[in-house]
């Protein structure tokens, strides 16, 4: 029997923290033999990509996820969005988009219609740039996890310290 082939377009796993969206990325990872990569390290390794001497520039970085068969990236949300990350994650969602390459998004995002602030950095038609919106809009599943954080379930967290 041959590969089972790979999902086309984006797949967006939303929700809280400890719902599962990692662990279910990366059993997709496994299964299809993706890569996952949290949006600190890609930022990260941009940033040394400045360093003179560095052998790879931004470029190169950006280009590799670009092409990457399957490509998860986690924890979308957790660092400044600021114009450089909107750009970078721009290119990679376009050239993604334009190969039709399946693309796995994990965040603690939610949608704007179920904001309870009416609309917050973290909705995530707010997150996104237009640009980025208008190619999800074309073949993106948005999967919302609704769930008890399982961490908390079976573990008891005590600080405990003098003031």
């Amino acid at each position: 029997e041959g590969e089972a082939p790979l999902p086309k377009g984006v797949f967006l796993f939303a929700g809280e923290s400890g719902v599962g969206k990692t662990m279910l990325a990366n059993i997709a990872c496994k299964t299809l033999g993706g890569q996952i990569f949290t949006m600190y390290e890609i930022a990260n390794t941009i940033r040394r990509s400045y360093v003179s001497g560095n052998s790879k520039s931004e470029l190169d970085i950006v280009s590799e996820l670009a092409e990457l068969p399957f490509l998860t990236i986690d924890e979308v949300g957790k660092i400044s969005n600021t114009e450089a990350v909107r750009n970078w994650f721009s290119y990679i969602i376009d050239k993604r988009h334009t190969k039709n390459l399946p693309t796995l998004i994990i965040g603690n995002l939610h949608l704007k219609s179920q904001c309870s602030k009416g609309g917050c950095d973290l909705c995530f038609e707010n997150y996104f740039g237009g640009d980025v919106l208008s190619r999800f809009t074309e073949n993106t599943k948005i999967v919302i996890i609704k769930s008890p954080d399982e961490r908390t379930k079976t573990n008891t967290l005590e600080i405990s310290g003098d003031k």
